[in-house]
């Protein structure tokens, strides 16, 4: 784009796809994401899954004020419009086992419409299948799977809310696979994940007999066309550089780069400019809360005093 929208003058588009801000790493910067989302003014929103970082919220819980205000103008935007979809990944998994009672709550109460997959139609009409990415793990670790096997795996991760975490073992130990970790690791490795990750995505889009597909997980983003298939990757929000994906009013599909010196004008508090920014928290409130009892924190009990502050509610009210 020639022009950097502002939370002033918002850029209208169509749709907004963004993923992977990893909410509980230190990398991530809420006020400059909330910044960012501020200045457009989208028909739908997109969360396209690791919005949340459970893998590390279980390991050490972080949750800054700035979050809760990011949290805050994402909920507004839910409630006033109905338009913020949230797609699940891998980091967030813990969001997929949730019964239909809980979700048919958050979208009612919240706004929010919780959900593995979508299709999404573009203006000219192209339909795109919108999922975070990890499903083709498995893949492209163990290569190609029996006919039976990847239709089995498609219907259990698909219908039944569930999805199996490839693991790898590293000195004699098994951890969760994150392919992202693993291709910020130059060589030959990560380039052969990088060509089977999109030989996998190429696959899917023919099985579903859609146009394209959108997903996260990889960050690395990019767009791809291939036989008149397009593969789009949102990127991430974990670099110096974080990107989102939208969808112009005349249905153009462009990767947007965040430029941090270009949104971050007022340093000491970016929240300050954002026309009607939502004052009571208290929903965002409720909903980290939620996330404290979806990931409890691992706590240490020799230095639990020490921590005591920081504990997860449902902790604390054991302590109490």
């Amino acid at each position: 784009m020639s022009i950097t929208p502002s939370p002033q003058n918002p850029y209208k588009c169509r749709s907004l796809f963004v993923s992977d801000l990893h909410m509980g790493s230190r990398r991530f910067d809420a006020e400059l994401f909330t910044r960012f989302i501020a200045s457009y003014d989208p028909e739908k929103l997109f969360l396209g899954g690791d919005i949340i970082d459970g893998w590390k919220l279980c390991k050490r819980w972080y949750w800054p004020k700035s979050y809760v205000k990011a949290t805050a103008y994402i909920l507004k935007i839910a409630e006033e419009k109905q338009n913020v979809i949230y797609i699940t990944g891998n980091h967030d998994d813990r969001l997929r086992l949730l019964p239909s009672t809980l979700n048919k709550r958050l979208k009612k109460g919240y706004g929010l419409q919780l959900l593995n997959k979508c299709i999404y139609e573009a203006a000219d009409g192209r339909k795109f299948l919108v999922i975070h990415g990890d499903q083709f793990d498995w893949k492209i670790l163990h290569g190609k799977l029996s006919q039976f096997g990847d239709r089995l795996f498609d219907w259990v991760t698909g219908h039944l809310l569930f999805k199996v975490n490839p693991r790898i073992r590293v000195n004699g130990k098994w951890k969760k696979f994150s392919l992202s970790k693993t291709l910020r690791k130059s060589g030959t490795r990560a380039l052969y994940l990088i060509q089977n990750f999109e030989k996998a995505v190429f696959q899917r889009i023919e099985k579903d007999s859609v146009d394209g597909l959108i997903c996260g997980h990889t960050h690395v983003p990019i767009v791809k066309t291939m036989n008149n298939k397009t593969y789009i990757n949102t990127g991430s929000w974990m670099s110096d550089m974080p990107t989102a994906l939208i969808e112009h009013l005349d249905g153009r599909f462009e990767l947007i780069r965040c430029n941090p010196e270009a949104y971050a004008l007022n340093r000491e508090n970016l929240f300050d400019d954002i026309p009607d920014f939502p004052t009571d928290l208290s929903k965002a409130i409720r909903l980290e809360e939620w996330a404290q009892h979806l990931w409890p924190e691992k706590i240490k009990l020799l230095k639990q005093d020490k921590y005591t502050k920081r504990l997860p509610v449902n902790v604390q009210k054991v302590l109490d």
